[in-house]
């Protein structure tokens, strides 16, 4: 069985003869064999139906499409044992093929929800479709790739970073991949410009008085350290005499200023 993305090229026409999947559909695991087969032959007509809409660009159709075909094979428990996109492939030798090939075809849907808000330019629902994709899927490097496209889109110190790290990934799992490593010569920069406005627009964001006090509090310790220092210095220097500064005291005068005395 090979999973595919939406295309332009003709697919299955018509929507699928069953209903909308409901709710109350047992876990895709839970069910015998043959009710598997049949869920996965619904929510694959409901894949072709999905990507006909693509096709037409009726891409809010079209999500609705692969969602309902998520419904009917999806199991939560795939999501809870596996991790993000830097999941250890070994933690997956426990799946068995058939249910690794399920896995595989459910995050093609997810990918393909992302491939629809992608084109709605609508970046952070496409993030997050491209994460589920990638829980069942670590190593999709079409999604990866739709992925880092969406966070560089978003913009945010934290979605570049996040871009730079799926491209990374990508270089790991194809290292002459050009449009990978195009992005990782780009990113850093960009990161680091995002940072310094992120940092600038937060301190806009402190009130001047806060600004003052933040700034008297720093000089008020550069103060105290300088006196730590001086303190050293003064008792260096009676210490010769057997004395140090805590032998004398400051005490105010009636008509003003202090005068020095040694304690009794």
């Amino acid at each position: 069985m090979t999973t595919t993305e939406p295309t332009p090229s003709p697919s299955q026409e018509g929507n699928p003869s069953s209903p909308s999947p409901a709710t109350s559909i047992p876990s895709f695991l839970q069910v015998s064999p043959e009710e598997r087969e049949g869920l996965r032959t619904t929510a694959r007509a409901h894949k072709a139906s999905g990507n006909e809409h693509f096709k037409n660009k009726q891409y809010t159709e079209a999500i609705s499409e692969y969602e309902d075909a998520i419904a009917l094979l999806n199991d939560e428990r795939w999501y809870e044992r596996t991790g993000h996109s830097e999941v250890n492939k070994d933690e997956n030798q426990d799946v068995s093929g058939e249910e690794k090939q399920d896995k595989e075809e459910v995050a093609v849907f997810h990918g393909n929800i992302g491939a629809c808000y992608m084109m709605l330019e609508d970046w952070k629902p496409c993030v997050e479709a491209c994460d589920k994709a990638l829980k069942l899927n670590p190593d999709y490097i079409k999604v990866l790739s739709r992925r880092a496209s969406a966070n560089e889109k978003i913009g945010t110190w934290s979605s570049l970073s996040e871009a730079l790290k799926d491209h990374q990934k990508i270089t790991q799992l194809e290292p002459h991949n050009a449009s990978s490593r195009s992005a990782l010569a780009r990113l850093p920069r960009l990161i680091e410009v995002q940072q310094e406005k992120e940092k600038e627009e937060m301190l806009g964001k402190i009130p001047f008085a806060e600004i003052r006090l933040v700034r008297g509090i720093t000089y008020l310790l550069k103060y105290f350290r300088a006196l730590g220092k001086l303190k050293t210095l003064g008792n260096s220097v009676l210490g010769k005499f057997g004395l140090s500064l805590d032998s004398f005291q400051m005490k105010p005068n009636e008509g003003g200023g202090y005068s020095l005395s040694m304690k009794q």
